[in-house]
Parts: C-alpha cells; sequence; structure tokens
C-alpha cells in the first residue's frame, strides 16, 4: 500500500481573477468631508507610548527607534449636533469627551482620510509627526504604517504568507525561532480640539497598539535515532483553497453574531437590546474609545479578512497580489535546523517555533482546525553516510508522536500562547508515491528522496496532485525521471490528479516534448514550451498551447485553447485521421489542420489554415474583438486541403478563403463586414449569406441533392460570380436560393436552376441566368441587364403570372425609342421579351432627351433619375401602380419641349417623389397628361406621391388628369410669375 504524504511550498503568483480595488472604486456624494465646517486641532499632537513592548515581544525586540505607525482619519463630519447636552460651537466650555451627541457629529466610515506617518523616538519614548495638522475626530492607529494607503481607500495591511524565521536573540533560549516579518497592531483614539496641552503646548495622547495576529509556538522533539534537519514548517489549506493574505480595517462594518447586521458600536447593547459581543464573544464597551474598554480583540474584531483571489486592494503591487495556499515558516540556511538524535548525549533534539498568523475563525467555508500542518526536512542515514530528504506529519494510529492543530485558537491577552507539539520518531519521516503539491522545487525534494529509496526490481508508479496556482514541470523535474529510467531500466510513471483541488490547478510544462511522459486524470495543462504529442492524450481538462504544439495521435478532453502554433493532424502515409475530441477549440494564433477530425466547436480568432482533409463539427471565424486591436480572423482551406464542416459561420470583418475543398451542412456569414471567397469546388446545403460572398472559381452547388428534402438557402447580402464561376442548386425541385429584397447577385458567370429572386440579380458580360421566379408573398424580384453582352434567358415567371420577374435596363445613350428597342430586344431572349415587365431608368449616364414610343417592350415602370426632356410626344400605355417606384421622378427635372407631349397610359402610376416635391417644366404648347383612373397608393394619395403632395410646374404648357377625385394641387413656385393650375384643370 502506497504511503500518502503531502508536499507544499512557497505561494504562486496572483491569479488573473482579482480585480484592482482601483477598477471598482467609486465615490459617492456622501464622502464629501466638510473640511471648511470640522473643527482643528491647535497645536502639534504627540503619541506617548505608554507600553514599552508595543510588539508582542516574548520573542521579538521592543519598539525600535524611528518605528513609523500611521494615524488614519476614518469618520464623517455630519455637522454640529446641538441637543440636550447643550453643545456649543466654543469649544473651551464644552465637556467633548464623553457626551453623547460625538456620535451624532461623526459617523464612522470604512475608508480614510489621512495618512499621517508618526515616528518612534526612543529617547523621548514618544511617537511624533510635527508636520501633521490633526483634525478633530476619529482616528484608528495602525503599526506599521502602510504607505500605500491612501485618501477615500481602504485601510489594508499585507500578511506575508512566507516567513523567514529567526533565531532568537537570547542564546540561552536554544533552539528557539521566531517570527519578525508579520508584524501587524491597532489602536483606536478620539482627538478633541480642546485637548489640554501640556506646558511646553504640545497635546500629549497614549497611544497602545494591539496585536491583530493570532500566535502560536510549535513545539517539537526528534526521538529518531539520528539527526534531523528541519527546513520548513507549512500549514497548507484544505482542498487547494486560497488563504487571507490582506487584512482590511473596518471600524464601519461591525457584525453582531446573533442579528447579522453591520454596525459602529456606541454602547454596550444592539439595536435589540442585546448585549454587543466582538467576534471573540467578549463585550465591547461604550463607543470603544475608553482605552480600558478597547481590548485586544476589539481591535481584531475591526478586521475583515481576504485574499487578492477575490480583490486586489488599491496599491498592493507585484509579488505581494500572490494568491496564497500555504503560510510557510522557513527555517534559516541552507541546512535549515539541525536537531540531534534522541540518544546523543549533549546534543540539542528539541525546537521552538513561535510565529504569527491572521486570527481568522471562517474563510472560504473553512477555519484553522481544519489545515494541515508538515515539516519538511532531511533524516540522516547513517548506512549510506547522507541526507535523505523527506516531511514529517503525523499518521493517524501511531502512538509514538502527536502533531495537530486541535489547540490552535484565536490568542486573547492574558492567555497562554497556544501550542502545538509535534513528537517524531522514524516513522513519522515520509516518503511515499502519493503527492499534494504546490511548487516545483518541493516536488523535485520529494521525487529524489522517493527515487533514492526506490528498489531497481520495479516500476513506480506516481500520484500527484498538483493545488495552489499552478504546478511547473521543468528541465530538472524531466531529468530525474528519465535518468531514474535509464540508471534502472525500469519506468516511472506520473499521474497527475485533481480530485484534491477545487481551483482546476493547471500542471505547466516548462520543459520541451516532455508532455507524454505523464498521464492526467481531469487536470488542466499549459503548455510554454514547444511539445509533440507522440502518443493519444487523454483526460485532460482544459489543453492550453502557449508555444508551438503538434497532436499527432489525438486528444481527448473537455477544451483546448491555443495562444501559439497548434497543428492536428500527420502527413504520414497511411495514417487514420488524427481525431480530437473537444466541446470547444480555441484558436488566437494559428491552428493548422492537416488529416484531422475535429468533433466540437471550432472557436478561430487569427488564422485556422486547413493544409490537408479535415473534418470538423462546428467552425466559428470570429475575431472576438475588433476594437481591442485583434486582427479579423481568417479561415483558408490551402489549394490542398479538404474541409468538411458540418456548420461553419463567417461574422464581421472576418474572412474565409477557399482555395481547397468545402463541403458544408451550413454556411453562416453574418454582418455586413464579413467577406467569403470560393477559388474552388464547393458544396454547400443550406447558406444564409448577410454579408459579401465572391465565387472566383470553380462550381459551388447549394442543396444535398436528396428527394423530398428542402433546403432553402438565403442571400441578405451580396453574392458575387466572377466569369467561368458556377452557383447553382442542386437535387430536389425544392431546394432553392432565395435572393431577399435589398439582396444583390452579380453573374458574370453561370447562376442556375431554382433562384427565387425578391432582390436584384445583376447579369454582366457574359453571365447567365436559368431560372429566377420571385419569393412567393415578397416583392417581385429585378434581372438587371444593362451591363449584359448577350441576351439573358431567364427562364423566368411572365406577367401576370405569380412570380413575375422584371426585368431592369438603365437607359444609355439611346435618344429614340428604336435604339432602346434594338438595346432591349438584345439582352433579353425573345421568350422573356414582351413578357415579362421591363423597368426602365435614366440616370446621370443616360440620354438626356428621348422620343418615340416602345411598343410591345412592355414597359412597367420608368424611373427618372436625372434632368431629361421629352423632344416628341411620348406615351408609356402599360405604366401601372403595383409598386411605389411606379413612375418615378425625384433626382432631376422632366421636361416636355415645346409643342411635345407626355402621356401616361390607363391605369398608369403616379409621379413619386421621395423627401421632396416633384419639378416639371412642361415648355409651350406641350402637355403633360395622365389618364388615371384613380386607382390609389397607401396612404391615400391619388396621381402623386411624395412630401407636401405637391407637384412645382414651370412653363406655359398644360397638364391635365382625367381623373375626377385626385386630391392634388398645382402648386407655382414663388420665383415662377407664370400661370399655375388646380387639380381637374
Amino acid at each position: 500500500m502506497r504511503t500518502k504524504y503531502l508536499l507544499a511550498a512557497a505561494a504562486m503568483t496572483g491569479l488573473f481573477a482579482a480585480c484592482s480595488q482601483d477598477e471598482v472604486f467609486n465615490p459617492s456624494e456622501s464622502k464629501n468631508d466638510l473640511e471648511a465646517a470640522r473643527p482643528k486641532v491647535m497645536g502639534e499632537v504627540v503619541f506617548n507610548d505608554a507600553t514599552p513592548t508595543t510588539r508582542y515581544n516574548n520573542e521579538s525586540a521592543a519598539v525600535e527607534d524611528k518605528d513609523v505607525f500611521g494615524a488614519y482619519l476614518m469618520d464623517e463630519f455630519r455637522g454640529y449636533a446641538n441637543g440636550a447636552t447643550g453643545e456649543q460651537p466654543n469649544a473651551n466650555s464644552t465637556l467633548w469627551k464623553y457626551q453623547d451627541n460625538w456620535w451624532q457629529m461623526y459617523t464612522m466610515v470604512d475608508y480614510i482620510q489621512t495618512n499621517y506617518g508618526y515616528v518612534y523616538n526612543a529617547e523621548k519614548r514618544v511617537w511624533e509627526n510635527p508636520a501633521a495638522q490633526l483634525n478633530e475626530g476619529n482616528y484608528i492607529l495602525m503599526f506599521p504604517k502602510n504607505e500605500a494607503a491612501t485618501n477615500r481607500r481602504d485601510l489594508w495591511q499585507h500578511i506575508n504568507p512566507v516567513v523567514t524565521l529567526a533565531k532568537h536573540s537570547d542564546e540561552g533560549k536554544g533552539n528557539y525561532y521566531v517570527n519578525r516579518e508579520n508584524q501587524f497592531f491597532l489602536d483606536y483614539a478620539q482627538i478633541y480640539r480642546d485637548d489640554n496641552p501640556s506646558v511646553d503646548g504640545i497635546f500629549q495622547l497614549d497611544v497602545k497598539l494591539k496585536a491583530v495576529l493570532t500566535y502560536l509556538k510549535i513545539v517539537g522533539w526528534n526521538q529518531t535515532s539520528t539527526k534531523f534537519r528541519a527546513k520548513k514548517i507549512v500549514f497548507k489549506a484544505p482542498e487547494g483553497k486560497p488563504l487571507p493574505t490582506i487584512a482590511y480595517v473596518k471600524p464601519a462594518k461591525q457584525t453582531d453574531k446573533k442579528s447579522g447586521y453591520a454596525y459602529w458600536v456606541t454602547d454596550d447593547k444592539d439595536a435589540a437590546g442585546k448585549e454587543a459581543l466582538d467576534d471573540c464573544g467578549n463585550l465591547l464597551g461604550k463607543g470603544l474609545y475608553n482605552p480600558a474598554t478597547f481590548t485586544q480583540e476589539a481591535a481584531r474584531s475591526l478586521v475583515q479578512y481576504d485574499a487578492p483571489i477575490n480583490q486586489i486592494p488599491y496599491g498592493l503591487k507585484g509579488e505581494d497580489q500572490t494568491v496564497a495556499y500555504e503560510y510557510s515558516f522557513i527555517f534559516p540556511g541552507e541546512n535549515g535546523l539541525e536537531l540531534g538524535a534522541n540518544t546523543q548525549e549533549g546534543e540539542d533534539c528539541t525546537f521552538t517555533a513561535s510565529i504569527a498568523l491572521p486570527a481568522f475563525h471562517d474563510f472560504e467555508g473553512y477555519s484553522f482546525d481544519e489545515m494541515e500542518v508538515v515539516v519538511y526536512g532531511e533524516l540522516y542515514d547513517k548506512g549510506t553516510s547522507s541526507w535523505r530528504s523527506g516531511l514529517l506529519m503525523y499518521l493517524p494510529g501511531n502512538q509514538n508522536q502527536k502533531f495537530t492543530l486541535n489547540n490552535l485558537k484565536v490568542w486573547e491577552s492574558g492567555q497562554d500562547i497556544p501550542t502545538v507539539q509535534v513528537y517524531f520518531d522514524d516513522h513519522s519521516f515520509v516518503q511515499g508515491e502519493e503527492i499534494r503539491v504546490e511548487s516545483t522545487k518541493d516536488l523535485i525534494t520529494l521525487l529524489n528522496a522517493r527515487l533514492t529509496e526506490a528498489t531497481t526490481t520495479k516500476n513506480i508508479d506516481f500520484e500527484i496532485y498538483p493545488y495552489g496556482k499552478g504546478l511547473a514541470i521543468t528541465d530538472e523535474v524531466v531529468s530525474i525521471i528519465k535518468n531514474y529510467e535509464k540508471k534502472t531500466g525500469n519506468y516511472v510513471n506520473v499521474t497527475f490528479k485533481s480530485d484534491l483541488t477545487q481551483r482546476q490547478t493547471p500542471v505547466i510544462l516548462e520543459a520541451v516534448d516532455c508532455i507524454n511522459m505523464f498521464d492526467y486524470s481531469g487536470v488542466n495543462v499549459i503548455a510554454n514550451a514547444n511539445q509533440t504529442s507522440s502518443a493519444q492524450l487523454l483526460n485532460i481538462a482544459t489543453l492550453t498551447n502557449n508555444a508551438t504544439m503538434a497532436l499527432n495521435k489525438g486528444y481527448i478532453g473537455t477544451s483546448i485553447v491555443n495562444t501559439g502554433a497548434l497543428t492536428i493532424g500527420t502527413t504520414e502515409k497511411g495514417m487514420s485521421p488524427v481525431q480530437v475530441n473537444v466541446t470547444t477549440l480555441h484558436n488566437e494564433n494559428l491552428l493548422v489542420l492537416n488529416n484531422a477530425t475535429v468533433s466540437g466547436k471550432v472557436e478561430n480568432a487569427n488564422a485556422m489554415n486547413v493544409v490537408g482533409d479535415a473534418t470538423v463539427t462546428m467552425i466559428v471565424n470570429d475575431n472576438n474583438c475588433i476594437e481591442c486591436g485583434k486582427t479579423p480572423a481568417v479561415l483558408t482551406i490551402e489549394e490542398t486541403g479538404t474541409l468538411a464542416v458540418d456548420e461553419l459561420t463567417n461574422t464581421e470583418n472576418d474572412k474565409v478563403i477557399v482555395n481547397g475543398s468545402l463541403t458544408a451542412g451550413l454556411v453562416r456569414n453574418e454582418d455586413e463586414a464579413a467577406q467569403f471567397d470560393i477559388n474552388a469546388t464547393s458544396s454547400i446545403i443550406y447558406l444564409s449569406n448577410y454579408a459579401e460572398i465572391n465565387i472566383t472559381a470553380g462550381t459551388t452547388t447549394l442543396g444535398d441533392g436528396s428527394p423530398g428534402n428542402s433546403n432553402q438557402s438565403n442571400n441578405y447580402g451580396i453574392i458575387n460570380i466572377a466569369e467561368g464561376a458556377e452557383l447553382g442548386v442542386a437535387g430536389a425541385s425544392s431546394n432553392s436560393l432565395r435572393n431577399n429584397e435589398r439582396a444583390v447577385i452579380k453573374v458574370e458567370g453561370y447562376l442556375w436552376d431554382n433562384i427565387q429572386n425578391s432582390g436584384v440579380i445583376y447579369v454582366i458580360k457574359n453571365g447567365h441566368v436559368i431560372t429566377a421566379n420571385s419569393i412567393y408573398g415578397k416583392k417581385l424580384g429585378i434581372i438587371d441587364v444593362t451591363e449584359a453582352a448577350n441576351s439573358v434567358d431567364a427562364n423566368a415567371a411572365k406577367d401576370g403570372e405569380s412570380y413575375a420577374t422584371y426585368f431592369r435596363y438603365t437607359v444609355g445613350a439611346e435618344t429614340t425609342a428604336a435604339e432602346l428597342r434594338a438595346s432591349l430586344s438584345a439582352r433579353i431572349s425573345a421568350q422573356n421579351y414582351g413578357h415579362n415587365p421591363i423597368i426602365l431608368c435614366w440616370s446621370d449616364g443616360s440620354a438626356t432627351t428621348f422620343t418615340g414610343n416602345l411598343g410591345g417592350a412592355n414597359v412597367k415602370f420608368v424611373s427618372i433619375g436625372c434632368n431629361l426632356e421629352f423632344t416628341k410626344s411620348v406615351v408609356f400605355p402599360n405604366l401601372k401602380e403595383e409598386d411605389a417606384t411606379a413612375f418615378v421622378v425625384a433626382a432631376g427635372t422632366t421636361s416636355v419641349a415645346n409643342g411635345a407631349s407626355l402621356t401616361l397610359g390607363e391605369d398608369s402610376g403616379v409621379l413619386k417623389a421621395d423627401w421632396s416635391a416633384i419639378y416639371a417644366t412642361i415648355g409651350e404648347g406641350a402637355s403633360f397628361h395622365v389618364n388615371n383612373t384613380g386607382k390609389t397608393l397607401g396612404g391615400g394619395t391619388k396621381f402623386m406621391e411624395g412630401y407636401g403632395k405637391n407637384v412645382r410646374v414651370f412653363g406655359a404648357g398644360e397638364v391635365a388628369s382625367d381623373a375626377k377625385n385626385t386630391d392634388f394641387k398645382w402648386v407655382r413656385d414663388i420665383t415662377f410669375s407664370g400661370p399655375w393650375r388646380e387639380s381637374g384643370n
């Protein structure tokens, strides 16, 4: 049966989860100090050292010259209280020290207003600061002074979790070691404006600093028959929980155990009339300002403990932000404290260590009684004349030694310091294969100890439980294991386990190519050195790669985070795809897939390259935070790569480049700035595009071709099909590509099969469109043939059919109807020309004059976006008002030349201007005639729809309408002096 022992060491660096108080502090109006109204103390204040042993000095020195404590004003001045006590502004006529309304004038708070330093003058035995100008109020006095504590912030003291013990100054004490590094003392004082100065004009106030930390003595006795070296004493928190290293002074946050409410005690009863007790169960005196009642317990009751994993106080710097999982007390010197054997006369085989610890009772759900204590050291081996590393610990059932914390309680004034007795013999000094460890140094010590003593006839199985911030596996750790294996021919099997820690302490690989040397059981692994994995990795919770890593045999775990360069797969011939099973694989740098299968979600936030065959469950191509200065995420399928993915999402500002082969179940190209470039053969079952897709080569098919399926892809953005490239819908007739309203497809190549179009399809040069019906129940779609070089045969539904498709043409240099008819018939196939509605657009690049009639061109709408003059009579007989764009004159002036006429035929549409009135110039002898039967558009507007429902008419021509129920008026522009007409004229 293996021997179980616990290995621990110095605290590690601070955790990322901690937040700085500087980030969360938010001063409020209530914290504005009324400096102008607050009374001042006239003259200098000094503090008498009434107790020359200010520090707890059973083992340490008394107060030293130049020591400094801080005076912290921690209240708010609420103003004068003119109550029944007869408070007067004249201080000299008022008794201040014991009047009840002091607490009405001054309210205690949990932040500081001042940080005055008072220096100890050993010759005078006083603390002094001639430059300090004190206000009247409530002061907390703390030793040592915290230089980092600033106004309007918490008052706190840091407790060092790693302490080097010092030999007691009295050599007669023997092996007596003390802790002098952590000092933390408090006092409280009310300072009044009318204190009577001494003869020399200086106020004399007593200070009695009370110890806040608790004290413990450990008495050890070596009962073995050989010598022992004690290296350090370690207190380990249970299950890797953090230990408090920050002590906050919170005078406004007293807590009554019975009620649970926070308050500042002003008398010996709480609000419910019950006795007010401190955390130690002692009665608190009235106001806590009487030095006789301000006991050590009261001082402690002002303190709340915390760890920087929860909050980093303002001003805490560097290594002090470390989250500690153990308190270590180190014996000085390279070899520590050497104790003689119990059987050797004249040699001291005992030691005493006096240490200071935070006086917490319940922190993170545990107390001191639940902590474990071990002594690290070396036992002398007489047989080999060498020292063997190990540790002393309590073994259940061993009656010859005792090692317990049952006696550890909060030390109180007038009581004996709790003592823990450590009696140990050969059985107490252990070396084993089940290790709980925080630091690499201690791991090395215990590995060496065990492997030195191991037999050479069997393999050794280590079970290592990391706890704390992280366990680094260094070159030295790797060398110890490899050297033993080489020397003995036996294997060292190391398994990292996590079931003794609640915080998933990571194993940090600092040695190159060591990842396959170990087994893992639910731990997190961080690779800071390059790794090549030649065996399948199992049971890692989260693998984080910060270097270069090649996974050549697979991985099964919860997740992978890559901030370095990660390659999954191998080019080795005949190898099956490398299988990676994760919930998520998050990439922040470079991810390469080569002959790999990833079962899980890949989150690519930087560069992802597919260079061989790859199968992935889901890919989200998203750079997370473009505002943070990150480069866009780019997913590239190289020419040699083939990617099969169930679901692929490309987000804003990010890009997908397909140079190889893509087979996808669902592709989402989201947000306006996303880009998707397809340069090779691709197959997509469902497509949802809100951005831009460029198909530059190959054939891209939508739908899986399975009969009976309904795979309806959607385009809400832009799809560009280059010359020679194809986009088509395959398989069942129910498969389709929906080009939705305001969506665009630009076809220079080939667009075929079941295309449902309610947006615009641009046919460019030799582009070809087979089918372009509209989406059922949606706006009728448009095929723009302006830039088409050949006849476009859309096979689209005709005029009057449910899914009719409109052709659109922007009039170019055509000045006559005959020229325009020739342009239209060259671009629209015979089966569509005259049957599908045509929208004509005049733009800035169009001819500015036009004459003639288009006959059977089936012109349905006319859009005039430029200045256009009709030189002869023109009739658009088929214009209807089925669409709001029926007849648009919005960007220019429509002029009818002298003697000409512009006639809109039966059931014709309306003049429409989006945001301004329509300006129509009708020349002398010309006419603008609307044969309108009275059909209305939305809003009830007949004949004309636009801002103000006005048509401004210039010139002397005639404007007429046959409609009897129109509700517009002809309005003369104020700059025009000619005649104007009203409705019906």
